[in-house]
């Protein structure tokens, strides 16, 4: 069963917009809150990639610093991402999705970064104000530990049917006092500090509190594409209606093709979607392109979880049987090389890239990944792809927005990888990217300027 239809059955049979809590003379509806770790956990097997131990903890501790004067400045724009968005360019490590509008555009942005995975220090990163996430974490843990241990729900019994919906359901204690924490924090710095005219953030979904605070200001809020948006991302379809108070105002995606999954049946209760392209896309993609040589190159961006362990003996297979053909090249996630030569030490003939990802592409001859969303970049830098179809994760996620594509092909074993790599052998590398204008629009610079001049007065 696709994604979306899983998300159709679950909203449909159950009343998930019962599901409610009382605080703070609010009325929050919670099946958001629950949505994106139920069907993470259906999807990969797991709640959360990161797991939370002593490490994770004393990072997060050492971060409290990070940028923390900014935080009294006047900013047009208020900036929430992640570390794991930062690329190095130049010598510094630029936020792909936000810098260029802090940096270039004369909007005085701050940045609150969420420092997981990647940790850059603070002088070598791009952005001219920034901060650790690690502050409002730390007053939101300490307001749910104390002001939040009892939590009153309207819905149980709908609660209960959607927990069951997966095995073991998930921390749904936790989640809910993490966003009401979340709410409560962001109002009281609102009434404290200078209010910025515009927020923007990589990932709208988990930051569900800080919206409805910022919504009932009067500020508005914009989600900019960070990956893959299609009716089969459970973040981004209900068959249910919601409070849009929780949802963004507007999403910025790279293409036109993101517009169709926000119509028809769909009623993701944002439907402002406006199309920008991409910064890093069109910063890398007119680099030169490797010379030809014997074998071709390959490069195959990792997914998480499971489903990345199965990827992994899909290489080892490929690898063994035809060594000959092909060289294979991993471009790791989170997960360090030292980590995957451990688990698997038959990965000792098998590349692991020292690039980003944008940096690597421009050396090999054709991309493979499962779902991640650069087999759509790949394409807008001149490179063809071939997605291994593992639990049909390729069709379902990607196969409307990239199925059709001439330079991707969908595979489920090794010898239809090897086939599909012939076809590639002799592809124009300008046809490929002119494939892909309507899932990245060219021009992020003009498209983003122009845009950001009708919210920011």
């Amino acid at each position: 069963m696709s994604t979306k239809n899983r998300v159709v059955e679950i909203e449909t049979s159950i009343d998930v917009g019962k599901i409610k809590v009382k605080r703070f003379g609010k009325t929050f509806e919670v099946y958001p809150w629950l949505k994106g770790r139920l069907f993470h956990k259906m999807i990969t097997g797991h709640e959360t990639f990161q797991k939370k131990d002593i490490r994770l903890y004393v990072k997060q501790i050492l971060s409290l610093f990070y940028g923390c004067w900014n935080i009294f400045g006047r900013y047009d724009i208020w900036v929430f991402s992640t570390s794991m968005e930062r690329r190095l360019i130049d010598g510094k490590y630029v936020d792909k999705l936000f810098d260029y509008i802090g940096n270039e555009l004369g909007y005085k942005s701050l940045v609150f970064e969420l420092r997981v995975f990647q940790y850059v220090s603070y002088r070598r990163i791009a952005s001219r104000k920034a901060i650790s996430r690690s502050v409002l974490m730390l007053m939101e843990t300490l307001y749910a530990k104390l002001f939040l241990r009892k939590i009153e729900l309207e819905g149980e019994k709908e609660l209960q049917k959607l927990l069951k919906t997966v095995d073991g359901g998930v921390n749904h204690p936790w989640l809910i006092r993490k966003y009401l924490a979340q709410y409560r924090v962001m109002k009281m710095l609102l009434k404290r500090l200078p209010n910025p005219k515009l927020v923007m953030m990589s990932v709208a979904y988990t930051n569900f509190g800080y919206i409805k605070a910022f919504k009932e200001k009067g500020i508005k809020v914009i989600e900019m594409q960070h990956g893959v948006i299609t009716d089969n991302h459970h973040a981004y379809f209900y068959a249910a209606d919601m409070n849009a108070i929780q949802f963004p105002d507007a999403i910025f995606t790279n293409g036109e093709c993101q517009k169709e999954v926000f119509i028809g049946d769909n009623k993701f209760p944002t439907k402002e979607v406006i199309s920008v392209g991409s910064y890093i896309i069109d910063h890398y993609k007119h680099r030169n392109r490797r010379k030809q040589k014997k074998k071709m190159q390959v490069l195959f961006t990792m997914q998480e979880g499971e489903i990345g362990d199965q990827l992994v003996d899909f290489i080892l297979n490929l690898s063994k049987d035809h060594d000959d053909k092909l060289d294979i090249i991993v471009q790791p996630r989170r997960m360090k090389p030292s980590d995957y030569k451990q688990r698997w030490p038959e990965l000792v003939n098998v590349g692991f890239s020292s690039l980003s990802f944008y940096d690597a592409i421009g050396e090999v001859d054709a991309h493979s990944t499962i779902y991640s969303t650069t087999a759509i970049e790949s394409l807008s830098m001149g490179v063809p792809n071939i997605l291994v179809n593992i639990e049909r994760q390729s069709r379902e996620q990607l196969g409307n927005v990239i199925g059709n594509n001439p330079y991707t092909h969908i595979v489920d074993t090794p010898k239809a990888f090897v086939e599909a790599l012939e076809k590639l052998k002799e592809v124009n590398g300008e046809e490929v990217m002119n494939s892909n204008a309507y899932n990245i629009k060219p021009g992020f610079k003009k498209n983003i300027k122009e845009v950001l001049k009708s919210l920011i007065k």
